[in-house]
């Protein structure tokens, strides 16, 4: 006898979004197919429905409300812009080190603000369809949004990246690590800064006050970033990320024992799955971490210490001294 099965999956998501419109519930395909009949037919229709989306419904009013909070959430960083940029002159000639230090500070900004770009995009619950078909349905819509997700993961987890490189750079610590030439390329200095350097730094240096400000400064960081942290080496070096209702689940599993134990099974290569609007608000507390902690480590530095005077008409240098807090 012949026994065959037919089945069908469909992703969870494509059930996520949904329209009321005069007392009426459609999919954005159904809500498409209904009311489009020229460019941004749906789109003008937009205010006068209701949202329902994962069990919570909104008014377009609302929905515009809560997408402006979270944006104004979002802190946007631009002290190396406002403040640093201005002394790049005085920084190149009174303290090489901080020079070098303000163009990673630069990187970390843009970093950050590239990243917020994309978390915001991932936040968006919906698209318009003048952006994105709506007939193609919600699925590619949510997909989109995860995609946005993951760029910004990376974004914020190499930002931290560059926090690390700042005082690194400004206090020169490679000078005092095994393996460093003064002839090397700052390419390969670069390739020396890890976190556990600065741990080994505090561990050494328990009674200087500066060094424990410094690690405070970024170790509490790191731990506040530890899931930012996680999800990039699974982007990375893990199998990627993956996110509940995204892809429909497989109807079957294979499992290949011996004595006993499995030795393969049909999902040996999935990836984390994410709750895409739990991750969300995660990534959220994340951004305000490296903003504070670059807001922290500005100051820190002092890099507005750098800037010259004018004594009796002569050019006066602050003396690196003075102001530098660790000397190794």
């Amino acid at each position: 006898m012949d026994v065959s099965f037919t089945v069908k999956t469909v992703p969870e998501c494509i059930n996520y979004f949904k329209i009321q419109y005069e007392n009426e519930v459609y999919t954005i395909e159904e809500f498409s197919k209904k009311y489009k009949q020229e460019e941004f037919d749906i789109d003008l229709l937009l205010p006068q429905c209701s949202f329902l989306y994962r069990g919570n419904k909104y008014t377009y009013k609302e929905y515009c409300t809560n997408r402006d909070n979270f944006d104004k959430s979002l802190r946007f960083y631009e002290r190396w812009e406002k403040e640093i940029l201005p002394l790049e002159i005085d920084l190149q000639i009174g303290n090489y080190e901080y020079y070098q230090a303000s163009k990673f500070l630069e990187n970390a900004e843009e970093c950050l603000q590239t990243a917020r770009y994309y978390l915001q995009q991932s936040e968006e619950i919906f698209e318009y369809d003048c952006n994105i078909n709506w007939k193609a349905g919600y699925a590619a819509i949510f997909n989109i949004r995860c995609m946005n997700f993951k760029t910004a993961v990376i974004w914020y987890n190499n930002c931290y990246d560059y926090i690390l490189q700042i005082p690194f750079l400004a206090f020169h610590l490679y000078k005092g690590m095994q393996g460093y030439k003064p002839e090397m390329q700052l390419e390969d200095v670069l390739k020396m800064c890890t976190f556990k350097v600065f741990r080994n730094l505090h561990e050494k240096n328990l009674q200087d006050d500066n060094i424990t400000e410094l690690w405070n400064i970024l170790n509490d960081c790191r731990k506040n970033i530890s899931d930012i942290t996680n999800w990039a080496n699974y982007s990375k070096h893990k199998g990627g990320l993956g996110f509940l209702g995204l892809k429909p689940e497989s109807p079957f599993q294979i499992y290949v024992r011996k004595e006993n134990k499995v030795q393969k099974r049909t999902d040996e290569f999935e990836c984390i799955k994410l709750d895409l609007d739990e991750a969300i608000k995660k990534v959220a507390f994340a951004h305000e971490a490296l903003y504070d902690c670059l807001d922290k480590l500005v100051d820190f530095i002092g890099f507005d210490k750098v800037k010259h005077s004018l004594v009796d008409g002569k050019i006066q240098i602050p003396d690196k001294s003075d102001y530098v807090k660790i000397n190794i």
